[in-house]
């Protein structure tokens, strides 16, 4: 019943971005939105279900979600693939893309969870909450908030409990199909929100580009939640950028649902959707109230219930021991750190050349970029990058850094945003001679 797993979450996903999107963007990219969406909404459920005392359960957790039924009026009619114009090189594209893919759904398949975040701050959570049918709310409960990192929001290990719940047993190999189905969402919606300004094969290159970078192969197939994170981020940003053309807000609500969906994740999630909802901000200000609202109500309904029960059961934000926010670390400046995060970057973390690639970018294209809509999409990523350089240079991060352990899963958030930034701008025309490019315009 793995299956389950999988295909109830997407199909609730998918039936409401039916609802919002009708026919105007492809299957594909409804699917992809929808596992992302669905599986938000399914984990608040059982977060929900927990606080009211309800136990888990494969029928109960299902349920509900058939009220949704009649949604499928929206859904496409239609569904026709076919490669009939594709160029060799767009067919050569697709078929490396294709093979990261698989690669990536092999190696989750065939390894446990390891690594010690991984387990402390996921895995055992979720097997914890799986046995116990619920999240255990009870302070003099031993099991209580499934142990671990308690105070990270709980929809990674609320989506492995419930995997567990559809195959009835623990299998934390099987568990971890959930990631690469992570990954094929971010490569889908990255690919599509090209394809509506680009040509096919530029936007398979760079889709490319993005499946072959080594650290997101890699946490593709093991339990970490900065990946995912930045597939949400990535969405959110995209879809924020979709409704500043176009000025629809259909684009504005999958748009707060993936940046609200951030914070259910992890704690600098909610950063992330503060970043989007500041940016939002900046272009709408009080001009539309109704805009306002619609990317204000997911904040209450993913972040604000689990934030509010953390402060009822006294669990800090940032680290259980310390938390990054207190006062008198805000100017507790570390400049020992500059030369790691500068070493890292430039030299020893394999990102295909990519920091060096945004500031070339940046210093030749900063006035193209500035001049469009584009300027939000760089305005998201400047400041996540501003984000983490606060926490490495004034927190407790610095030691982090220093001990090599957080620097490069935190690109992870971010990196995707900046290449699609670059991808979006770049055109490969513009290096073709002048006779060539109107020759083959004709």
């Amino acid at each position: 019943m793995m299956i389950l797993a999988v295909l109830l979450p997407t199909v609730i996903g998918y039936l409401i971005v039916c609802a919002v999107y009708k026919q105007s963007i492809s299957f594909i990219e409804k699917v992809a939105l929808g596992f992302l969406i669905g599986t938000s909404f399914m984990t608040l459920q059982m977060f929900v279900y927990s606080l009211v005392g309800i136990k888990f359960g494969m029928l109960w957790i299902s349920l509900p979600w058939f009220l949704l039924l009649p949604l499928i009026i929206f859904a496409d009619r239609k569904i026709s693939f076919s490669f009939n114009g594709w160029k060799q090189i767009e067919l050569l594209l697709l078929l490396l893309v294709s093979m990261k893919v698989i690669y990536v759904f092999f190696e989750a398949l065939i390894k446990p969870v390891f690594g010690y975040d991984a387990i402390w701050n996921f895995s055992l959570r979720a097997k914890i909450f799986f046995f116990e049918k619920m999240i255990p709310f009870v302070k003099l409960n031993p099991y209580f908030l499934g142990d671990g990192m308690k105070n990270y929001p709980p929809h990674l290990p609320l989506l492995e409990a419930w995997t567990y719940i559809t195959m009835n047993t623990w299998d934390d190999v099987k568990m971890k199909i959930i990631f690469p189905l992570y990954f094929c969402s971010l490569l889908i919606i990255f690919y599509k929100a090209l394809l509506r300004e680009k040509n096919r094969a530029h936007s398979l290159f760079f889709t490319f580009l993005l499946s072959s970078f080594p650290l997101l192969t890699y946490h593709a197939t093991i339990e970490y939640a900065d990946f995912i994170v930045g597939t949400y981020f990535l969405g959110a940003v995209i879809y924020l950028y979709e409704f500043f053309k176009e000025g629809k807000t259909k684009h504005l609500f999958i748009s707060a649902l993936l940046a609200a969906s951030c914070g259910w994740i992890k704690e600098e999630g909610l950063v992330f959707y503060f970043i989007c909802f500041f940016v939002f901000f900046a272009y709408n200000k009080f001009k539309n109230l109704k805009n306002l609202g619609i990317y204000l109500i997911p904040f209450f309904v993913f972040i604000f219930p689990w934030t509010l029960t953390k402060k009822v059961l006294g669990l800090e934000l940032g680290n259980t021991h310390e938390t990054i926010f207190k006062f008198e670390k805000l100017f507790n400046f570390h400049q020992e750190a500059i030369w790691k995060i500068a070493y890292k970057t430039f030299l020893t973390d394999n990102w295909h050349l990519f920091p060096i690639t945004m500031i070339v970018f940046l210093v030749f294209y900063y006035r193209n970029v500035i001049a469009t809509k584009k300027r939000y999409i760089l305005a998201c990523f400047v400041l996540a990058w501003l984000f983490f350089i606060y926490l490495y240079l004034f927190t407790y991060n610095w030691e982090n850094i220093m001990n090599d352990i957080i620097l490069s899963r935190n690109y992870l958030t971010y990196f995707p945003i900046g290449l699609f930034l670059m991808a979006l701008t770049f055109s490969f025309s513009s290096f073709a001679p002048k006779n060539r490019t109107e020759k083959y315009a004709k």
